[in-house]
């Protein structure tokens, strides 16, 4: 075992939010012959027991991407692994999505694995979410009857995860730690050989985060899908407070500060574990006024942070002093998605792991539009017509994925360190040097140099005309456009016809249920599913409850992909989930009404 931390985090709040319950809507899931029953844990919805699933194979075997699914059960006894769940591999475990060696750090979006059908492995991040909810009390996670009392470590499993110490198999093929630990399993790569993880021990309360030899098998604990919950309130600006920030200011953990349209005037110091949401682009600004804060940026990110719907412009152009991001990630973890950031040096600075996502970064003069050092995932932008760079990075394998980099005046996608990088399915166009630092990628893992073909970037419309090249090429593994078709590379995808069913000639291969857009929304959204083969289909929206609130569809479907509008006019705001069922297909999604 390699570098295993233990994180002894002090809290302000030592407010712990259990439920003790079932996960909403589903109670339990059957999967493989086997029940397993759900438990909501602040805002995650997590199996209750471990994994077990596969056909049994001893531990001096080596697990092999052969089509099946492979256990191991501690001391080749079966009757552990129905009591301890099954350990598996890490390739095993998130079933050799890119190849195990494949040097990406981080996948993007969810990694099914060996999960049920709406279920995910845990990235590190949900991991760390979990630690900090459950105020880093290992003991909380512990089933009862697991651990030591005498070293502080007996398990009171308040928290209702249920963790069973169910060691592990180590890479020469020997079992070890029955009883004294449990090693979970993330599908976050620390670096080429380590993964990340999470471990509990029958001796101490902590929880610890650790990076561990892929080569050793581990625990499978899976989460939902769409899982997170947000149980804060949400804060209202200007009706509640006049500015934004002083809406950040009175936010606690998971509140939601939601902007009206309109135009502010201010920098922003954002707060950790809070999401800040505007009105849309279109409709709602952020002006720095070129002044910015210390470093001359508008708006500074913070720890698990969302920064969605804004325009964000006008930061300290001066070179000398300033910084002059739109806005500045420092080395935090935070996710920026569907904004506008114009008329700064750095669009987006990201020095830590961090998702970029659906941003529009355009005229803005200096540096690049985003500037990146570890391990950011960088994924369906447009980057265009910047006097500057396009994409800069450093450091640690970086994904750059679904991107669109044209007409900038410098290099479009430069590579400044020496980490692994994952550069797939981005048009990078009319740049002043497209690529700088790597080899010229056109032609290589879906990347292509053609006009994108835009409706009108004269004026500023940078969504994709129907003839465009960056239609329906996007990366094969990223998840599906709204409409229910392949992703397009870039921030707007192009919606084909999405009328009842789709075009005849691009039928779907598999069930599938697509996240509502917009999220969250007022009162309307649109639901994507598709059909493979024909039969009953009933989609329904429920409330945290679990009580029904309406039913979308419920009635016999020939094969195809369909759109569902959602009127919540009636409903009040709140989290809501919409959930699909056909034969033995079910998936759970959740969307969140904001009046």
């Amino acid at each position: 075992m390699r570098n295993t931390m233990f994180l002894f985090m002090i809290f302000v709040t030592t407010t712990i939010i259990y439920s003790q319950n079932p996960c909403p809507g589903v109670p339990t899931v059957t999967y493989a012959g086997q029940t397993y029953n759900t438990v909501q844990i602040g805002n995650q919805c997590w199996l209750k027991e471990n994994l077990n699933v596969g056909t049994m194979i001893k531990g001096s075997i080596d697990q092999t991407n052969n089509g099946k699914i492979e256990k191991y059960c501690y001391n080749d006894d079966s009757t552990n692994c129905a009591k301890f769940g099954g350990l598996y591999k890490w390739a095993e475990a998130v079933q050799y999505k890119n190849g195990y060696t494949d040097s990406i750090s981080t996948f993007i979006g969810n990694v099914q694995g060996i999960c049920p059908s709406g279920w995910h492995m845990p990235s590190n991040s949900e991991f760390q979410t979990l630690e900090m909810v459950a105020n880093n009390d290992g003991n909380a996670l512990k089933a009862i009857g697991q651990g030591n009392a005498q070293y502080s470590g007996a398990g009171t499993n308040i928290s209702g995860f249920s963790a069973l110490l169910a060691g592990y198999l180590d890479h020469g093929g020997s079992f070890s730690s029955l009883g004294y630990d449990a090693f979970f399993w993330s599908s976050t790569k620390y670096d080429v050989y380590n993964i990340n993880g999470m471990i509990l021990s029958y001796a101490g309360s902590d929880i610890g985060l650790y990076d561990n030899g892929m080569n050793e098998a581990y625990s499978v604990r899976c989460i939902k899908d769409e899982s997170s919950i947000n149980n804060g309130k949400v804060i209202h600006v200007p009706k509640d407070y006049s500015t934004i920030q002083k809406g950040i200011n009175a936010a606690n953990y998971q509140d939601t500060v939601l902007v009206e349209a309109g135009t502010y005037y201010e920098i922003i110091t954002m707060k950790a574990n809070t999401l800040l949401i505007g009105s849309g682009f279109e409709n709602t600004v952020i002006d720095g006024k070129g002044v910015g804060n210390g470093d001359g940026s508008v708006v500074v990110g913070a720890d698990n942070c969302l920064i969605k719907g804004f325009t964000i412009r006008n930061a300290n152009l001066e070179y000398s002093s300033n910084l002059g991001a739109g806005i500045d990630g420092g080395f935090y973890s935070f996710t920026i998605k569907e904004n506008l950031i114009t008329n700064c040096r750095i669009g987006i600075v990201a020095d830590g792991t961090c998702l970029i996502e659906r941003n529009l970064i355009f005229k803005n003069t200096g540096l690049a539009g985003i500037t990146a050092s570890s391990t950011a995932i960088i994924t369906n932008n447009t980057i265009v017509n910047n006097d500057a760079r396009g994409i800069q990075f450093s450091g640690d394998s970086p994904n750059i994925i679904n991107n669109i980099v044209v007409g900038n005046t410098d290099k479009g996608i430069a590579n400044f360190g020496s980490g692994n990088i994952s550069v797939k399915s981005n048009d990078v166009f009319n740049n002043g040097q497209n690529y700088y630092g790597l080899h010229d990628q056109t032609g290589l893992n879906g990347n292509i140099s053609d006009d994108p073909i835009f409706v009108k970037p004269d004026s500023n419309n940078f969504h994709l005309q129907y003839s465009s090249p960056c239609i329906d090429k996007g990366d094969s593994q990223s998840e599906i456009d709204p409409d229910g078709t392949r992703a397009d590379m870039g921030a707007f995808y192009y919606a084909h016809s999405t009328v009842g069913v789709n075009n005849k000639y691009d039928l779907p291969t598999k069930f599938s249920l697509s996240q509502n857009y917009p999220n969250p929304f007022n009162p309307t959204t649109t639901i994507n599913y598709s059909v493979p083969k024909s039969g009953h289909v009933s989609l329904k929206v429920y409330d945290l409850l679990g009580r029904e609130a309406t039913a979308l569809v419920n009635e016999n479907k020939s094969v195809g992909n369909y759109t569902v509008q959602f009127n919540a006019s009636k409903l009040v705001s709140g989290v809501y989930f919409y959930r699909m069922q056909a034969g033995d297909f079910v998936q759970t999604k959740k969307l969140l009404l904001i009046k």
